[in-house]
């Protein structure tokens, strides 16, 4: 992966997760609604013939953030 390549897949999960971890403390239930509005999204995901999150991929934008 070159460096181009490495900036555009980081810029894309700063998008994803800033919401979660921008700064701003979420009341309760707000973190699985983001979470749920999130995954509704159509996303340009660099690298990859994949245009979703879905929930069960969550674990991968870190479930840790839910709780």
């Amino acid at each position: 992966m070159t460096e181009v390549e490495k900036k555009q897949v980081a810029v894309f999960r700063y998008m994803i997760i800033n919401g979660f971890v921008g700064g701003r403390r979420l009341v309760h239930g707000e973190q699985e609604k983001l979470l749920a509005e999130k995954c509704t999204h159509r996303w340009c995901i660099p690298l990859s013939g994949k245009n979703r999150n879905k929930p069960q991929h969550a674990t991968a934008l870190g479930t840790d953030l839910l709780e």
